[in-house]
């Protein structure tokens, strides 16, 4: 196991990690509770994952949570010949869902 795996996580991140999340949205808690069940996603995969037919509906909302540090850009893929970015929970958010889950 690596070092960072086993990083004991100091109780201010934690606080703030509860607190960026009673602050989302009810979309951009949606969004981020799929990503949560589904993995890494291109915004198109989370807009039909959730039934949606507009980028509008969850493109903000996905760069909302990029820029609040919930969500990190993990990389790219080609979506009909262009470059499109790849998100997935940050770190914290992974490490603070297994903590809630195991308890």
């Amino acid at each position: 196991m690596s070092e960072h795996a086993t990083h004991v996580m100091h109780e201010h991140s934690i606080e703030s990690y509860r607190l960026a999340i009673a602050a989302l949205s009810e979309r951009a808690t949606l969004i981020r509770n799929w990503v949560e069940r589904h993995g890494p996603a291109t915004d198109r995969e989370v807009m039909t994952g959730l039934g949606f037919t507009d980028p509008n509906k969850v493109r903000p909302r996905i760069t909302e949570l990029v820029d609040a540090k919930l969500f990190i850009e993990i990389g790219k893929r080609h979506e009909n010949g262009r470059p499109v970015r790849v998100v997935d929970l940050a770190p914290i958010q992974r490490q603070q869902e297994s903590l809630f889950h195991a308890h």
